[in-house]
């Protein structure tokens, strides 16, 4: 009987419980405060916030005087939340001084240290295994964002839904830097995009960074490696048909991810839109938040501000409104601070004028100085007095500024900064403006730092001086970080490319001055296989510079430069070996190098080739007055069409685009060209796959088709574009610029190899009868302009309205009305989204442009 009185409650429990409802269990366990541990990833470097974060790690940095991580865990403390696990990986020490064990504040805080990254979800799971959690749901928070919202709801949410993993998420003009989520009617995750492109763009939701995660999905995390929830995690669950859903978060939400973004997060806090996010101390009068400074009575307050603890402020200034002073900060006679925030023990002297600027910890901010909206001070800079600091300048830590000096460029090493250091076509900018020498050496760095130790590495150059000047530069810096140099001074790009595949080098890099752009420098950066690099090499490369984390060598290591000979002839010999040109007796060519690269092989293989050549623009120095492209391509067709020639060709200084006159005088427009090339290559038997652009007229890809070849159609960076010739093992490959691949040939973009495979095509037929027959339709188009942050999400609603036809490998979006295509897509480097319509007629064709222009401006400026 002892035996059957005590177990007899337990099934009597349970059926009560079974016969409540769902929603009273759950009402239940709230009123009971069950909360699950809270995991808050505090690791991050908070790049992209540089220089407020060249100190301290992006959670302490600090918002309303308080740092982020305090306002994330007070906010979780209101929840009933009280343990938290905070994994750290950079300046850890920074966070454990700042909170301990965290009884200061009301928490149970402990730390899980990463001695290396192992991404987000890795260093989750190492902590999880390090505080021996095992069958519990977990709340997983990035220490990196700033949010309220009811953390309640979404555990409910959770729970109801029996999800496995829950994503809070939020809807975003801009979502191409965050992981989109796809969901259905029931908010179900169907796919996740993680930071797609423009053209990719799905969907306006994106991952919010904060997780509830089921025993069931940490157990899936492998130990003592990288691991990320967006690309690892959450992928593998969907493969595995796991339940995973979005919680739309109602409340306030900020990544912090630029310090625009950042200032604003501490505005909204300082504003009221935050939720119950407040700021440091107390609020003294509506609107100023004080916790004890020294406020004289005829100082102008115009709230709303913060004021720390133990600042000062002298008669006659002027604070707010939206102004956040720090601790320790000292504020002279008739400054103003407006808009901006100035960090802990700083200085801001008289009569200086902050607006919409930040100034980090420890400055001193002469007498006059005036910092413009956007402008970033790093710790411990001195800026000189009456200097006046541009919009939107970063000065990064420790810098001096003189007296009286104009700052309109960011003080890093003296150069203007942008997002990213790369273009469509590599590395571009103004010469001994954006582009110095200093700045090649440390791009030099940067890549030799990608680089293993010991690396092998060609470049190359055009015949401008200017090119010479920075590939000087930028070998110095390569030889800094222990890469071997082979030099070969003037050569063309494909040949770049040929010598390092032939000789099984690390990569390379091509500098030329595009002749006709004056005064501009372009930089390309090769790979192993000859091909530019890939986009996640950018950015290793982009960071590795923008962090200035540079491999400097010792001295006995520092790499070896070289200088190769015989490569030019190599290079001929190789390309006359696979060409199939019968005989050019009789034939003229009007030929012209626009004096660059191609000018040190162009006469040696015309004379090889025994055909009577006009030779124009071959110099090994090019000239100070470069003409534009145009006038070298109408100098080419008026000496066609004088001496009777065949064919004129017009090479770029990097010698890998091609234009071409044909006999009757006439410029040929570069997808005529393709589709002449195509026509040859067909009638020797050599179709199989064509590579093309995306930008490539449809009619053009149509006439291409007819000729036997499979169309596959690609983005229009080069380095895709290329990376596709290889891949596909294609027959030919190119776009509308004049890049042409004829992997028979060369694989590479060779404006040399193609002139060989029109010498071939000429031995049999005349250019213009065969352009004569090519079907064109008339193609007209336009550029809409806009922010850079609302092409993401035009781009989406346009697919979203408009629909499209699904092409493999196209950007944006490609529409058919009747006879007519219209090709959306944004531009690969401006803030704009480009607008093509080929139609039979030019009258029909303008009429759909001008409608799309409408459509594309009502959709990216619309609301919603």
């Amino acid at each position: 009987m002892t035996k059957s009185n005590t177990t007899a409650p337990q099934p009597i429990l349970l059926c009560l419980l079974e016969s409540l409802s769902f929603t009273f269990v759950i009402k239940l366990f709230r009123g009971m405060r069950i909360t699950p541990p809270v995991l808050i990833m505090a690791g991050g470097e908070g790049t992209r916030l540089r220089p407020l974060t060249s100190n301290r790690p992006k959670p302490m940095v600090p918002v309303a005087n308080k740092p982020i991580l305090e306002h994330t865990i007070e906010m979780l403390l209101s929840f009933g939340f009280k343990k938290f696990i905070l994994t750290l990986h950079y300046m850890p020490m920074v966070v454990e001084r700042y909170f301990g064990d965290g009884s200061n504040i009301g928490a149970e805080i402990s730390y899980s240290i990463e001695d290396k990254p192992m991404g987000t979800a890795g260093g989750v799971k190492s902590a999880i295994d390090r505080y021996g959690i095992k069958d519990e749901s977990i709340l997983v928070w990035s220490g990196d964002v700033l949010s309220y919202f009811d953390l309640n709801n979404m555990l409910d949410f959770h729970r109801s839904k029996g999800s496995t993993l829950t994503v809070a998420s939020t809807r975003v003009d801009n979502p191409v830097e965050f992981g989109v989520l796809v969901f259905d009617d029931e908010y179900r995750v169907k796919r996740l995009q993680e930071k797609p492109s423009y053209s990719e763009v799905s969907s306006l939701w994106i991952n919010c960074g904060i997780y509830i995660i089921e025993p069931e999905a940490y157990r899936l995390i492998p130990n003592d490696r990288s691991y990320d929830f967006s690309k690892d995690l959450i992928p593998r669950l969907l493969d595995r048909g796991e339940s995973i859903y979005i919680y739309p978060i109602k409340g306030y939400w900020n990544d912090i991810g630029t310090p625009l973004s950042y200032l604003q997060a501490n505005l909204d806090v300082l504003e009221g839109r935050a939720g119950m996010l407040k700021a440091a101390g107390l609020e003294f009068e509506p609107g100023i938040w004080v916790e004890d400074s020294d406020i004289p009575r005829d100082i102008q307050l115009t709230p709303p501000i913060a004021l720390g603890r133990g600042s000062t402020i002298s008669s006659s200034a002027s604070i707010g409104p939206s102004a956040i002073i720090g601790r320790n900060v000292s504020i002279g006679d008739g400054a103003s601070i407006a808009r901006s925030i100035v960090w802990d023990s700083s200085i801001i002297g008289a009569y200086s004028k902050l607006d919409g600027s930040i100034v980090c910890e420890s400055c001193i901010i002469s007498e006059g100085v005036v910092c413009n909206p956007g402008v970033v001070v790093g710790d411990r800079c001195r800026i000189g007095k009456h200097s006046v600091i541009r919009s939107s300048v970063r000065v990064w830590p420790e810098r001096l500024i003189d007296s009286y000096s104009i700052v309109s460029s960011d003080i890093r090493w003296g150069i203007r900064w942008y997002s990213t250091l790369f273009r469509a076509e590599g590395v571009a900018g103004a010469v001994n403006v954006e582009v110095t020498p200093d700045f090649a050496a440390k791009l030099g760095l940067a890549i030799g730092s990608w680089l293993n130790f010991g690396g092998r590495i060609a470049v190359a150059r055009d015949n401008s001086t200017i090119s010479r000047m920075v590939k000087r530069s930028l070998v110095s810096g390569l030889l800094a970080a222990g890469i071997d140099v082979e030099n070969l001074t003037v050569a063309p790009l494909p040949v770049l490319s040929s010598y390092i595949a032939k000789y099984k080098l690390d990569g390379g890099v091509f500098v030329s001055a595009p002749s006709h752009t004056p005064g501009r420098i372009l930089i390309k950066i090769l790979d192993n296989h000859g091909v530019e690099i890939a986009g996640s090499v950018r950015r290793a490369i982009d960071e590795i510079l923008f962090k200035e984390s540079f491999r400097r060598v010792q001295p006995e290591d520092i790499g070896e430069l070289t200088y190769p000979t015989g490569f030019i002839e190599e290079y001929i010999d190789d390309l006359l070996s696979r060409s199939k040109i019968d005989s050019l007796r009789g034939m003229k060519l009007v030929v012209n190098a626009v004096e660059g690269s191609t000018s040190v092989i162009l006469p040696i293989l015309l004379d090889k080739l025994e055909v009577d050549t006009f030779l124009l623009g071959v110099r090994n120095v090019r000239s100070a007055k470069a003409k534009s492209i145009m006038e070298e391509v109408e100098a080419v067709s008026k000496v066609v069409r004088s001496i009777d020639a065949d064919i004129g060709f017009i090479f770029d200084c990097s010698g890998s685009r091609i234009l071409v006159v044909d006999d009757e005088g006439i410029p040929l427009q570069s997808e005529l060209a393709l589709s002449i090339l195509a026509f040859h290559l067909a009638e020797s038997g050599s179709t199989g796959k064509a590579v093309l652009s995306s930008s490539i007229p449809e009619s053009i890809s149509e006439y291409i088709s007819g000729l036997g070849y499979d169309i596959v159609k690609c983005g229009r960076d080069p380095s895709i574009l290329l990376r596709s010739v290889i891949e596909f093992k294609a027959s030919l490959g190119g776009d509308e610029t004049g890049r042409f691949s004829i992997p028979r040939l060369t694989p590479f973009f060779d404006s040399i190899a193609s002139m060989m495979a029109m010498l071939e095509f000429l031995s049999k037929h005349r250019v213009s009868s065969i352009r004569k027959q090519i079907p064109l339709k008339y193609r007209v188009e336009a550029a809409v302009e806009m922010p850079k942050k609302l092409i993401g999400k035009a781009i989406a609603k346009l697919r979203e309205e408009l629909g499209d036809y699904d092409t493999p490998g196209i950007e944006g979006l490609k529409l058919i009305e009747g006879s007519s295509y219209i090709s959306i897509m944004p531009s690969l480097d401006e803030p704009k989204i480009l607008i093509y319509v080929e139609s039979e007629d030019s009258e029909t064709a303008r009429s759909i442009l001008r409608r799309y222009e409408d459509i594309v401006r009502l959709v990216a400026f619309s609301e919603g």
